[in-house]
């Protein structure tokens, strides 16, 4: 098992004595990616994203929470990340807007999600929880129009939406495969959330 004696914690991002076994990061997205997109492997695949979103995203993003009630249990979000970053995009995106939450919804759909499913965690966003969600995908067939209804939410001032389908966590994890140590900067979501404000 290749070692990191590097990888940081939560605890001591600056600990160099750490000893910790890295991600199995082609496993992690197998589970994923080989599941059948409907609604039969709906919990297997939002088991499957909150393993690999573990392991890409600590130790900026920690704490993970799954179905995490809201409005008394009127509404749900599929995970919950407390964003506790002290440098890189994360870092960037807490002294810029509200972020102290970060929401990810799954969607596990044999077709491209539609304007219900940005809505739907748009109205999870807020001042208090955090303006910053993620919702994860099989696919997006048009990017250009995906980016148009991320753009209407974020210009009503609803919050700012990224969506990632397979291949964008294929080049999430292959972006963790060479960075090390970690920078936390996150190239991909980086260029999206570029392209959400511009």
């Amino acid at each position: 098992m290749e070692r990191l004696s590097t990888y940081p914690t939560v605890q001591n991002l600056g600990a160099s004595s750490q000893d910790t076994e890295l991600p199995k990061w082609d496993k992690l997205l197998e589970s994923v990616v080989k599941l059948t997109p409907g609604k039969k492997d709906a919990y297997k695949y939002e088991d499957a994203i909150l393993d690999l979103v573990k392991a890409l995203f600590h130790p900026v993003l920690v704490d993970p929470e799954t179905q995490t009630p809201m409005h008394d249990g009127l509404k749900r979000v599929d995970i919950t990340l407390t964003n506790y970053a002290l440098s890189g995009f994360f870092k960037w995106l807490s002294l810029h807007y509200p972020c102290p939450y970060v929401f990810i919804e799954c969607k596990n759909f044999g077709e491209e999600i539609g304007n219900p499913e940005i809505d739907q965690i748009a109205m999870r966003l807020g001042e208090r929880r955090g303006k910053f969600g993620i919702v994860v995908c099989r696919k997006v067939d048009d990017r250009p129009k995906m980016l148009k209804r991320c753009r209407a939410v974020a210009q009503d001032e609803h919050g700012y939406i990224l969506v990632l389908d397979d291949d964008d966590l294929k080049q999430l994890v292959e972006e963790a495969k060479v960075v090390y140590p970690p920078t936390y900067e996150f190239p991909t979501i980086n260029k999206y959330f570029k392209e959400l404000v511009f």
